[in-house]
């Protein structure tokens, strides 16, 4: 392996260990307070009327919430996994694994966006320095192979 393509795709291996952790350990520290998170959610006032809303109505909201937490960090849990997964097989295709990796991350975000457009918003900042991040190894590990500048 030339010295540009093996210092790519350790550069690339990095950053999809950093994210794959990151995904993991942020996502399974939501999921094991999920419980506690939902009983902190703010009680919302009726902005017409100023009335608080009846207890069932707020259990209601509550265990939408923890549905919604439990299969959202499931789901980023599992793209973190595929993300270390993809690190450790990187040297025997470079280019592919970085991509199915960050396919796999934008699936996931795509898929619950689609199924609770509210989350679409939910730590955007992180999504795109994550999608960056994907994006800029993916073409420095092009680049490093095929000795032309990528995109």
């Amino acid at each position: 392996m030339r010295e540009e393509v093996h210092s790519a795709v350790l550069q690339a291996r990095w950053v999809l260990v950093l994210i794959g952790a990151g995904l993991v350990a942020f996502h399974g520290s939501v999921l094991l307070n999920v419980g506690k998170l939902a009983e902190s959610l703010p009680v919302p006032v009726d902005a017409k009327t100023g009335e608080l809303p009846t207890d069932d109505e707020v259990e209601a909201n509550r265990a939408r919430f923890r549905e919604l937490a439990r299969l959202s960090s499931g789901w980023n849990i599992g793209a973190g996994v595929v993300a270390v997964a993809c690190a450790g097989l990187l040297p025997l295709a470079p280019p592919a694994f970085v991509v199915i990796a960050a396919l796999f991350f934008l699936g996931v975000q795509v898929g619950l966006g689609v199924l609770e457009p509210t989350t679409i918003l939910n730590g955007i900042v992180v999504k795109i320095a994550i999608i960056a991040g994907l994006f800029t190894v993916t073409r420095k590990v092009l680049e490093a192979e095929t000795g032309q500048r990528a995109f």
